[in-house]
């Protein structure tokens, strides 16, 4: 065991303590693996024990970042292309894509983004209307919504929606 005094280093079995003050306190082990004294100025600098605390840090970022990276990494069940009718009872394509862009086949070709609300993906067309499409058991189900249209009024069209893609 090697002592010196005050602002020097002393080494006690391979563990270093620096002196910061100028009286002596008793050191006791906490539970990273370093030691201190209670309202003392002296404070371990243990390889060991920064080591733990590095490990520590980076593990719970880790953990912090997957937890809220995993729902954006998941699909959605609505990305895809979807068959529905139009208010005439035309057959065309709906595509939702995982990045919340959506596009259609009907006319000269809308546009639009949508996101996931509850059991519905809600769509946004560049024309003004919404879509939505509804989970209903088993089976799904598209409404749209003219321009200004509420979404809990009635809508102007609906019809079955089955995900072919």
């Amino acid at each position: 065991m090697a002592l010196e005094w005050i602002g020097a280093t002393i080494a006690f079995g391979g563990e270093k303590v620096r002196c910061q003050g100028h009286y002596v306190a008793p050191l006791c082990r906490n539970s990273l693996g370093g030691t201190a004294s209670r309202g003392s100025h002296w404070a371990l600098y243990s390889e060991e024990a920064t080591m733990r605390k590095e490990l520590i840090i980076t593990v719970a970022a880790g953990c912090l970042i997957g937890m809220t990276s995993l729902p954006a990494l998941a699909a959605s069940a609505f990305e895809g292309v979807w068959q529905v009718k139009d208010t005439a009872g035309k057959p065309f394509e709906i595509t939702l894509s995982s990045g919340g862009a959506a596009k259609a086949t009907r006319g000269e070709g809308m546009t639009g983004t949508w996101k996931e609300e509850g059991d519905a993906a809600v769509i946004t067309w560049n024309t003004g209307w919404t879509t939505k499409i509804t989970k209903q058991g088993n089976q799904y189900h598209k409404a749209a919504y003219r321009k200004g249209q509420s979404l809990d009024a009635a809508p102007a069209n609906s019809s079955d929606a089955q995900k072919v893609k």
